[in-house]
């Protein structure tokens, strides 16, 4: 190995361990601020995520099935995927009872929320009976699967307390207020987040 290839895989190597002193340091924050409640970092940034999206506290960790209970007393299972472009997750898992809707969040390789979908009980009972579920196109394009906007989203993870509950319709009713400034801002970006991407949870 060359000097100049020496010095540059010592400059490499110190940007390794420099990440990796940062991400240590931000996880130990992250659990003081009770944010991380388990081991599971992907686990639970989602549901912190959610409870703001909801506006509403988590559960008691060790709560079986349901993490949240929503504005109309519904119990929410949240299922957080994070995803890389070369590694595209859809593999959600087995619901575990009780629970009325699952929240599947996306995350990308940077831990930024991406995409996040409401399903009722419902749904997955008829496309996922006793299997494990997947999240595919199929269930974006169901018309009774609600979609957060991707601006909610972010606004949600940069928030420093809860926004306000969504109320009745949930992620519908965020999606239609979008829709309707869209057609006012005569904008028609109305992007699917599986577009243009490598096919491809975190529990």
């Amino acid at each position: 190995m060359s000097t100049v290839a020496a010095a540059a895989v010592g400059r490499a190597m110190e940007q390794l361990r420099e990440g990796a002193r940062a991400q240590r340091d931000a996880i130990t924050e992250l659990k003081r601020l009770g944010v991380l409640r388990s081991r599971g970092l992907v686990c639970d940034l989602g549901e912190a995520l959610a409870a703001r999206l909801y506006g509403v506290e988590l559960e008691p960790p060790s709560t079986p099935g349901f993490d949240l209970v929503d504005g109309d007393g519904a119990r929410v299972q949240v299922r957080t995927l994070r995803c890389t472009p070369e590694n595209w997750r859809t593999k959600v898992g087995r619901m575990k009872e009780p629970y009325d809707k699952l929240l599947a969040i996306r995350l990308d390789e940077h831990y930024e929320p991406i995409a996040a979908i409401e399903v009722p009980r419902e749904v997955l009972d008829e496309r996922y009976p006793r299997r494990e579920v997947s999240w595919t196109q199929a269930l974006d394009v169901d018309e009774r699967v609600g979609h957060f906007p991707r601006d909610e989203l972010r606004r949600a993870a940069r928030s420093p307390a809860r926004p306000s509950s969504p109320g009745r319709g949930g992620a519908r009713e965020l999606e239609t207020q979008e829709a309707r400034r869209s057609e006012r801002e005569g904008s028609c970006d109305r992007e699917s987040n599986d577009a243009a991407r490598p096919p491809g949870s975190s529990t």
